[in-house]
């Protein structure tokens, strides 16, 4: 169960990385997601540097920061960001409560046995 769950969570993270904007597409005065751990904040972009794949992005404070531009999601693409990172989530606490139970962890081990007995 705790593999499978680890599995589900690098796929998961993994197709996270598809959702980037390209940064062809990337004009200053755009407004933008950035993607960060938790939510994403609203952005405008400053300046574009396609040669470093960097945008300077303000944020709604005013302050601005150089970025990676991989890190710019649409409306769309942060909707589909967040949901991917609560499933994330979801699967780090079952996994958590799964290696907390004992019932999880004597079921793994049942199964690991099995899998080298029928190994030849």
């Amino acid at each position: 169960m705790l593999r499978a769950t680890l599995a589900l969570a690098a796929s998961v993270l993994i197709s996270a990385s598809a959702f980037a904007v390209p940064i062809g597409d990337i004009d200053p005065g755009d407004a933008y997601f950035l993607n960060e751990l938790g939510s994403n904040s609203k952005v405008v972009v400053v300046r574009v540097d396609p040669s470093g794949n960097r945008v300077k992005i303000r944020r709604a404070d005013g302050t601005t920061e150089w970025t990676s531009a991989d890190r710019l999601l649409t409306s769309q693409q942060s909707t589909g960001a967040e949901v991917t990172e609560g499933l994330i989530w979801g699967a780090a606490i079952i996994a958590g409560a799964c290696a907390l139970s004992e019932s999880c962890r004597k079921a793994a081990t049942e199964s690991d046995s099995k899998d080298k007995k029928t190994s030849p």
